[in-house]
């Protein structure tokens, strides 16, 4: 990562990787050079109908070891990928990071989630990532967030964040790519690791660290 991250910050990290000779492209869980243990939070195999067979994973982990480490997973089959990576204070360090997710798929210019299951607290972190099978696409946050990271190479995916809000509830993440477009949509909401209060900015967790790295 270009800075270091912050102890007790939660790193996430999104991989979409694709075989284009119709073989299953898989991810494993990443590592880092600081120790810090990362964990499956999402994933979802992808099939674009043309023997592009790929899949996205995000995973995160909590900051047990601070620095500026290099993040690295072993993808299996792989003959693309993209690698997203952000990091959030305030949320869960021990115990189950995500409270709710669900993950959205679907062909055109406005990727949605769909709704997650109910909260079970107010003001957590609704965490949103986009993946497009099309690359050169600049992706735009939907739905109240705030767009966090953005790439528009070959093998595009973004990142958006929002507060879940006061009353809590079914949550989901939206965007618009600006083409229409083979894409994955996927909404996470993050525990807290204790009450929330939200920041006047109306992005209470954002505490810097986006980073995109390919391979196409």
């Amino acid at each position: 990562m270009p800075g270091a991250t912050v102890l007790g910050d939660r790193i996430k990290v999104m991989v979409r990787t694709f075989n284009n000779h119709s073989i299953q492209a898989t991810i494993a869980v990443p590592t880092d050079t600081n120790g810090n243990a990362y964990q499956l939070d999402a994933t979802i195999n992808i099939d674009d109908g043309f023997g592009d067979l790929g899949q996205v994973a995000v995973f995160s982990a909590p900051v047990t070891t601070a620095g500026t480490p290099t993040i690295s997973a072993v993808l299996t089959n792989a003959e693309e990928w993209t690698i997203l990576v952000d990091e959030h204070s305030g949320l869960r360090q021990i115990g189950a990071p995500v409270d709710v997710f669900v993950i959205g798929t679907g062909t055109g210019s406005t990727p949605n989630s769909g709704n997650t299951a109910v909260t079970t607290a107010a003001n957590e972190l609704v965490w949103g990532g986009a993946e497009s099978s099309v690359g050169g696409q600049p992706f735009a946050a939907g739905g109240g967030s705030t767009l966090y990271v953005t790439d528009t190479s070959a093998g595009p995916v973004a990142s958006e964040d929002k507060d879940s809000g006061a009353s809590g509830g079914a949550q989901s993440s939206s965007g618009t790519w600006s083409a229409s477009v083979l894409w994955a949509m996927f909404c996470i909401v993050y525990n807290l690791a204790g009450a929330a209060v939200p920041s006047p900015s109306g992005n209470p967790w954002l505490t810097g660290q986006p980073i995109i790295g390919r391979q196409i």
